[in-house]
C-alpha cells in the first residue's frame, strides 16, 4: 500500500506544480482567457482531498461526489471565482 501512496504523492506533487504555474498566469491573460483557468478548480480541490487522506487513493471519500469533492462546494468555488475574476486555491 505504501508504494501506491508514494506514487500518488509524486503525481500530486507534479500536478500541484503545474496548477501553480497555470494560476500564476492569471495576471498575464485577459478576462475571457481567465475563464479557461476555472477548470483548475476541480483538480485543486481533488489534490487537497488527497492530501487530507494522506494520498490514499483507495479511501472511501473518492467514491462520493466528484472524485471526493463535494459538488455544491465545487459549484460555489467556480461561481465565486468567476464573479471575482480571480482563482485562489489552497495548494
Amino acid at each position: 500500500m505504501d508504494g501506491v501512496q508514494d506514487v500518488a504523492f509524486e503525481v500530486a506533487k507534479a500536478a500541484r506544480a503545474h496548477l501553480q504555474e497555470a494560476l500564476a498566469l492569471q495576471g498575464a491573460v485577459g478576462a475571457r482567457e481567465k475563464l479557461l483557468l476555472l477548470h483548475a478548480i476541480h483538480p485543486g480541490m481533488v489534490l487537497r482531498q488527497l492530501e487530507r487522506v494522506n494520498f490514499n487513493v483507495l479511501d472511501a471519500c473518492f467514491a462520493r461526489g466528484l472524485a471526493g469533492v463535494n459538488p455544491l462546494a465545487f459549484q460555489w468555488k467556480v461561481l465565486w471565482s468567476a464573479v471575482r475574476g480571480k482563482i485562489t486555491l489552497n495548494l
